[in-house]
């Protein structure tokens, strides 16, 4: 499929359905040696881009309603370089939203749907990478599940970020 689309295959043995997405690479300012220079951060196009999948993920669930568990990496954090502490804030947003918006405009199929629960995969060899990880993601949901309960959305970067963002890309 192409970036920041959503299609949901059997899953054969493993599970029901899996649902494949496809992010995109990292496209923000790298040094020499492969670091990020300090407070450079994608695109509005990359950024579109992840929250895209996310909210097309959303879409898959309501056209399966016996999904009920629901397993999602932190997309474009691994080989596509986005930074992790990035790419987790947009998934985290991007989800709870896109249920929000689900929720809203059509209160009866939300209730209905089967799903019950979602979790965010982090992987990474060095275990305690995966905690400082693991650590990051709990903050985020930390910050954002008591505005998730009271059914509204979330903005994850300020007006300021943003505006600074286009300013880089002209």
């Amino acid at each position: 499929c192409k970036r920041g689309e959503a299609v949901t295959t059997k899953g054969y043995k493993f599970c029901n359905y899996i649902i494949h997405v496809v992010g995109t690479m990292y496209d923000g300012l790298l040094k020499l040696d492969g670091t990020r220079p300090k407070g450079h951060e994608c695109t509005s196009s990359c950024i579109k881009t992840l929250e895209s999948c996310y909210f097309k993920i959303v879409e898959e669930i309501k056209k399966h309603t016996d999904i009920e568990t629901v397993g999602i990496p932190i997309i474009g954090s691994g080989e596509y370089k986005v930074p992790f502490e990035l790419a987790a804030e947009i998934a985290i947003a991007s989800v709870g939203n896109a249920l929000v918006d689900w929720r809203n405009q059509d209160r009866e199929l939300f209730e209905m749907a089967g799903i019950k629960k979602i979790c965010f995969f982090i992987y990474d060899a060095d275990s305690t990478e995966s905690n400082r990880k693991y650590q990051c993601v709990r903050k985020i949901l930390d910050k954002y599940t008591p505005v998730f309960e009271k059914n509204r959305k979330v903005v994850y970067q300020t007006s300021w970020k943003a505006s600074l963002r286009y300013w880089e890309e002209i």
